[in-house]
């Protein structure tokens, strides 16, 4: 028998797939109120969110995703998803090199080939626009940093 938690996520579920947006948001809401401790509900929440084209409360609630998931040491397919929502919703703004810095993270946790996909999308619209402020770690030099 599911639990209340995971009965108003199915609900949620159902609400999202009948594309009932602010239904699936209450639920998944209800859901998160009655175990806080779930990551999956946030990402699908976050879900809801990305179809309403609401990208900055994609955001919030993924980055809560990855706060959640992090206490409750979740598994790391789902930090992935949380992250790489993140770096969807920036790419959706436009804002490339905030994209690539979650997708960047996603990866690490996760080696999925639909986020590397996702990342190489970013990647081509950088070049198409000739943005040269991409993230990138810094390459040291031979020799730089090291005491005489």
């Amino acid at each position: 028998m599911a639990t209340p938690a995971l009965q108003a996520k199915e609900l949620g579920n159902k609400a999202y797939k009948a594309k009932k947006f602010d239904e699936a948001i209450k639920h998944y809401d209800e859901a998160i109120a009655l175990d806080p401790t779930d990551i999956t509900f946030y990402n699908n929440k976050g879900a809801v969110f990305f179809e309403k084209e609401d990208y900055a409360a994609v955001i919030e609630v993924c980055q809560k995703a990855v706060e959640v998931g992090r206490q409750q040491n979740s598994n790391f397919k789902h930090i992935a998803k949380a992250y790489s929502r993140v770096g969807k919703a920036y790419s959706k703004q436009d804002n490339t090199e905030k994209a690539l810095y979650f997708y960047d993270k996603a990866i690490a946790e996760h080696r999925d080939s639909t986020i590397l996909h996702e990342r190489s999308e970013v990647m081509r619209k950088i070049k198409r626009k000739g943005t040269t402020s991409i993230y990138r770690p810094r390459k040291i030099k031979r020799g730089e940093g090291e005491r005489k």
